[in-house]
């Protein structure tokens, strides 16, 4: 989702002037935006759910798609704390 078309969906909710804060957004609205930005337009459930449910599913699923990369630094630390004696090195 490109901003300019965020910033038309925000404008309905803009029922004064905030000055410089943003206009407050209902919340399942701002769930359903993230859904639409991280997941796509065809992301659905197909179990019959609540709303709330649905959200926990789709936090779950933007949490598991955008997991952090570990460093080069993180994987190289981890692969000397490796244990390679059953390989026949030692350490």
């Amino acid at each position: 989702m490109e901003v300019e078309e965020l910033r038309k969906r925000v404008v309905k909710f803009e029922d004064k002037d905030y000055g410089i804060c943003p206009a407050p957004l209902p919340a399942q609205e701002a769930v359903n935006l993230l859904i639409e930005h991280f997941l796509g337009d065809d992301w659905y459930v197909t179990l019959s759910m609540g709303s709330e449910q649905v959200n926990m599913e789709a936090v779950f699923e933007i949490i598991t798609n955008n997991q952090k990369k570990k460093s080069l630094w993180s994987r190289f630390v981890t692969w000397l704390s490796c244990d390679f004696s059953d390989l026949g090195f030692n350490k």
